[in-house]
């Protein structure tokens, strides 16, 4: 009894069905092209499904094929009963075969396209888990910028700031002249530089305690800002607790013109995105810098009520003679505060991005290449017959398996790598 085991039973003229031993034999099924050699000559037929005899695959090990009555009475004049015919698979036309055979024809050419596929898919895959992380990363950073700019709100006082870059300072007859300017009630003139602590150096600014508080609020949490005297210094809490430092401790610190001096921390604050997170009087600031360092960093600025345009201008006039001066008034000092971590984030994605791109051109140069390497076999393949979707179907096939070998085989040995071992390496 002829039952079908898979497919369907042929309808058209050029519609045929195999027994289950051939169709496995050559490779074959539904939708597989298969040669058969008749009377007239050999036809081409498509394997429309797979027909089994009563739990058996075949009869008496022949291969048997099935055609519809009117097409088989066409071809062997005898509708309804059997002739001897020779079939065979359709050279070139079965893809995932000549896939398997082209492999293991040339496994240095698959070694070297694998081999190149797994460092690119190693590249993407690191540059995917990094945008990840960045996008952690930068999450935070715009929470910190977020926590950085309410700060400077809320401690800030002053209408305007004169600020330079960290490399440069001010002249200080410069605080002087913006004092003369008409509409300006106040200025606090900031000079920092550096300072050794035990284990590092920080930069460290002079303030006047008595007059510091109606340009900014520290925000002082522990002790008190009018204890800032001679020989003291404040501290920013967040410093505090990385040096391991608390209130009323004596800390070396190594001045570049009064050798070293022992501070006794008197405050601790929150607020050090204005100044800094060390501030000493400015006495001894004048005292323990040398002259070439007396320069200031920062100047604040407080106009009279409904005078901030006119003393607005008139800075912008008098700044024009110092080219490393920056003006800002309180909104655009927070800009200017919280746009490092802007930038370093935008230069961390653009390198992320630029990595993930070169991951992706890798992976598509190795695979044209390996396309390139087999110029001659494809050519050989539409000589004899393959069509351009079996091509396709081919390199398809090819960049799979590849991709598959180029990300499992790694995988394998990370998975199987002994701990203890990598740990000794490292």
């Amino acid at each position: 009894m002829v039952q079908l085991d898979s497919g369907t039973w042929p309808a058209g003229p050029d519609q045929v069905v195999v027994d289950a031993h051939t169709a496995s034999k050559l490779h074959l099924k539904p939708g597989s092209t298969l040669r058969v050699a008749l009377a007239t000559g050999a036809r081409g037929f498509v394997v429309t499904g797979t027909i089994g005899f009563g739990g058996a695959g075949d009869i008496a090990g022949l291969s048997v094929v099935g055609f519809p009555s009117g097409t088989a009475g066409r071809l062997l004049g005898t509708a309804g009963a059997y002739a001897a015919v020779e079939a065979a698979p359709a050279a070139g036309l079965d893809s995932a075969v000549l896939q398997q055979h082209q492999m293991l024809r040339s496994p240095r050419r698959v070694a070297g396209t694998t081999g190149t596929l797994a460092v690119s898919v190693a590249t993407v895959s690191v540059a995917t888990v990094s945008v990840a992380t960045v996008s952690i990363v930068a999450a935070l950073a715009a929470a910190v910028s977020a926590s950085d700019a309410a700060e400077v709100q809320r401690s800030l006082h002053a209408d305007f700031v004169v600020s330079t870059s960290p490399q440069a300072t001010l002249d200080t007859a410069l605080a002087r002249r913006i004092a003369a300017i008409p509409g300006v009630t106040g200025t606090a003139a900031i000079p920092c530089g550096i300072v050794k602590f035990p284990g590092d150096s920080e930069r460290a600014c002079g303030i006047d305690p008595a007059t510091f508080e109606r340009y900014a609020d520290l925000h002082v949490t522990r002790g008190s800002r009018a204890d800032l005297t001679a020989g003291t210094i404040a501290v920013s809490a967040l410093s505090a607790a990385r040096n391991g430092w608390h209130l009323g401790q004596t800390v070396a610190a190594t001045f570049p013109a009064g050798g070293t001096e022992n501070l006794r921390v008197v405050a601790l604050f929150d607020d050090e995105q204005v100044a800094s997170a060390y501030l000493i009087p400015a006495a001894d600031y004048a005292q323990w810098f040398p002259a070439s360092l007396q320069g200031d960093y920062l100047i604040l600025i407080t106009a009279a009520a409904g005078k901030s345009s006119p003393v607005h201008a008139a800075l912008a006039v008098l700044l024009s003679d110092y080219p490393q001066a920056f003006l800002d008034d309180k909104a655009g000092f927070i800009h200017r505060t919280v746009a490092g971590i802007d930038l370093l984030m935008t230069m961390m994605t653009g390198l992320l991005a630029l990595s993930l791109l070169i991951g992706l051109l890798s992976l598509t140069t190795s695979l044209a290449l390996s396309v390139l390497e087999r110029t001659r076999e494809t050519g050989l393949l539409r000589a004899i017959g393959a069509e351009a979707r079996q091509i396709k179907a081919l390199i398809r096939a090819d960049a799979i398996v590849a991709g598959l070998l180029a990300a499992a085989v790694p995988a394998r040995r990370a998975a199987r790598m002994n701990v203890l071992e990598s740990l000794a390496a490292q």
